[in-house]
């Protein structure tokens, strides 16, 4: 399709063809004669269209004929009333044709003649309207025709068909709204980033600048390094640019590092565009964000791996057999075949029967089958029957794994060899057997024991006393009688007699309360250890008027145990605190209790004389002694009744000291003893 003319040419065509005479006759001659005219005119592939001032058309060339179907003689000549003077309805009723602007470019005909009667040239959209009707789009130039005085006596419409023009617009738009449409939803879907032959970054779309945390300012002119995360190696980056430096398409998963640090893997594609030598002009890299899916398969290549170490493991350790829902095998590890001493060819295809060893009654089996036929777990110990005839034990559990519909398709049976631990049980029966016999034994040796222990007991307690009662009074009787008689020497013999018979009377009881405690029932009950502690204290002669005592007694929680015997342990606590202070000036004696790793701890503290921590290990062995006896009295008996008794209530007891610096003895009570 040719241009239209422009204005002036269409003007010089114009007056080439046309002779501007003042004269209308000679005008209208001119205008209607001409062969020159009708070659040129009639040779073009445009339309032409002259009318006169008054729209009376003149000229309708060949082209406008094809263009419009309309034939010159159809138009020719053709006049409109005097009274119309719109200049468009002037030439449409002159011509027989509508005019409508295609494009808001042109402003209405009428402006448009205006403006060619002011000398104003320009070229238009505009519709044309064929004889039959139909529309077509057309560039329209329009220019008033002049006299040599620039009178107007005439326009002159230049027009050229634009439809192929417009359809090819109209295409162009559609594909260039196409590529945008789809620029658009790959910019939605994928990360893109161009380069130049160098590999500098020309453009990122807005989900690259997401994906990284850079901005684009800070991405452009770099190169793809700005992201390397140092993952991949040096190969790997080798061939990707030898593959797009050879003109190929390149795709593959690359790891990439964001400006925060943080990792991002992406599924990229990377598209060399080619100049006219064939070589990259430039990348396109499409990417899709693959990060959630590589993490997925990062977390099931770990689990799976894990799931294999626990196989491994299983088999290390553990006899596994697994079987079709009919209880035919389809797998044994090597350990069942070691127990069973079966090749696995032999077991794959049999049913459990082959290692049946008979030991086991028919209601077990039952059970065990209908546990599981049920989808449960079973779990016991089962005796088997190796392929040699020896028998051995496996702890067992069978793990149902069920269908769609919630049936067994398969059972897991994981064993355990428990031979040596079944041979153990029975030896340890046997033991339990001959160990009851001993104990029944044993008992009735204790038994016999303790009524001889008794019958000591009652001999001591009456037949030692009776002569030490003897030697202690007949000492007294001849002290009394005889004694300004004897020498001194004698009197300090028999007071010496005396006290040693005194003595060997405290130390019979204290070694008969000792034998006792352990026979001696516990009644115990919640007890006020207050007024335990006060009994205690008047018991022992409070207050003491022969020396200076100062008792701190703070307060103390309630504690259960054997009224009677729990006085005992307070007694022969506070009376060694009183008797190993009896050197003090002021005796100082604290009374309390304390929380030691949650548990109460009563204690007992003196500022007596204390003694060396080395031999605190001898402190409740029966007459073990720290002290002269001479120097303080005592059976040594008293300190191992106290261990005895806080025994007995599930407690324990201890003492610390420093020579010349007192003593402090701790015990504790459990608060639920049994005797």
């Amino acid at each position: 399709m040719k241009p239209p003319l422009l204005p002036k040419e269409a003007e010089l065509l114009a007056c080439a063809s046309v002779e501007v005479i003042t004269e209308a006759r000679r005008k209208e001659a001119v205008l209607k004669a001409g062969i020159l005219q009708n070659a040129i005119l009639n040779s073009a592939n445009f339309s032409s269209i002259a009318t006169d001032e008054k729209g009376v058309i003149q000229v309708f060339n060949v082209g406008a004929e094809r263009m419009l179907g309309y034939a010159a003689a159809d138009v020719l000549n053709k006049s409109t009333p005097a009274e119309i003077s719109d200049p468009q309805e002037l030439i449409a009723r002159a011509t027989g044709l509508s005019l409508e602007f295609a494009t808001p470019i042109a402003p209405g005909f009428e402006a448009l003649v205006f403006k060619a009667s002011r000398g104003i040239e320009d070229i238009y959209e505009l519709t044309y309207i064929r004889k039959d009707g139909s529309r077509f789009p057309a560039v329209v130039s329009v220019t008033a025709l002049r006299d040599a005085q620039a009178g107007i006596i005439g326009y002159l419409l230049i027009g050229t068909d634009n439809t192929e023009r417009k359809a090819a617009e109209e295409k162009l738009k559609a594909s260039t709204k196409e590529v945008l449409d789809l620029k658009a939803a790959l910019d939605e879907h994928a990360i893109v980033a161009i380069t130049d032959s160098r590999g500098k970054i020309a453009f990122v779309n807005d989900k690259f600048c997401t994906i990284s945390k850079y901005s684009r300012a800070e991405l452009i002119g770099q190169d793809h390094r700005i992201i390397n995360s140092g993952y991949h190696p040096k190969a790997f980056i080798h061939e990707l640019w030898t593959t797009i430096g050879r003109g190929r398409v390149w795709h593959g998963e690359i790891k990439n590092k964001a400006k925060d640090g943080s990792f991002y893997w992406v599924d990229t594609t990377i598209v060399p565009f080619l100049d006219d030598q064939g070589k990259p002009r430039q990348y396109v890299a499409i990417r899709a964000d693959i990060t959630e899916r590589k993490t997925a398969e990062e977390k099931l290549k770990a689990s799976t791996k894990e799931v294999l170490d626990l196989k491994a493991a299983l088999d290390e350790h553990a006899i596994v057999a697994i079987t079709d829902s009919r209880g035919k095998i389809t797998f044994v590890n090597d350990k069942f075949c070691t127990i069973s001493k079966y090749s696995r060819e032999e077991l794959l295809g049999q049913d459990h029967r082959i290692i049946n060893s008979g030991y086991h009654p028919k209601e077990f089996i039952h059970k065990l089958w209908t546990t599981i036929g049920h989808g449960r777990v079973w779990h016991g110990e089962i005796k088997n029957k190796a392929k040699d005839g020896s028998f051995y034990w496996v702890d067992t559990t069978i793990v149902p794994f069920l269908d769609d519909r919630g049936k067994p398709r398969q059972y897991v049976a994981i064993r355990a060899d428990i031979t040596e631990r079944k041979a153990a049980e029975g030896t340890v029966r046997q033991l339990n057997t001959e160990l009851e016999q001993r104990v029944i034994q044993r008992t009735a040796e204790l038994e016999t024991a303790n009524k001889e222990l008794e019958a000591f007991s009652y001999s001591v307690s009456h037949d030692l006393r009776a002569p030490l009662r003897a030697v202690d009074g007949f000492s007294q009787a001849v002290l009394l009688d005889y004694g300004p008689q004897l020498p001194e020497e004698g009197r300090r013999y028999l007071q010496t007699i005396r006290g040693g018979a005194q003595r060997m009377g405290a130390l019979i009881d204290d070694l008969l309360t000792f034998a006792r405690l352990n026979r001696q029932e516990l009644n115990k009950r919640v007890i006020d250890t207050g007024k335990l502690v006060r009994d205690a204290l008047d018991e022992l002669g409070s207050p003491w008027s022969d020396r200076s005592v100062e008792i701190l007694a703070r307060d103390l929680p309630a504690s259960p145990g054997d009224p009677v015997l729990l006085k005992q342990v307070w007694l022969n606590l506070l009376s060694n605190a009183l008797k190993y202070t009896r050197k003090r000036e002021k005796t100082v004696v604290e009374i309390g209790c304390m929380k030691t790793n949650g548990a109460e701890t009563f204690f007992v503290r003196d500022n007596g004389t204390g003694f060396d921590m080395r031999y605190a290990n001898k402190l409740f062995g029966v007459f073990q002694r720290l002290h002269r006896a001479e120097d303080y009295e005592g059976t040594g008996v008293g300190l191992a009744i106290v261990q005895r008794i806080i025994q007995r209530h599930g407690g324990r007891v201890w003492g610390e000291a420093a020579i010349d610096r007192g003593a402090t003895f701790y015990f504790t009570l459990e608060k639920e003893t049994t005797s």
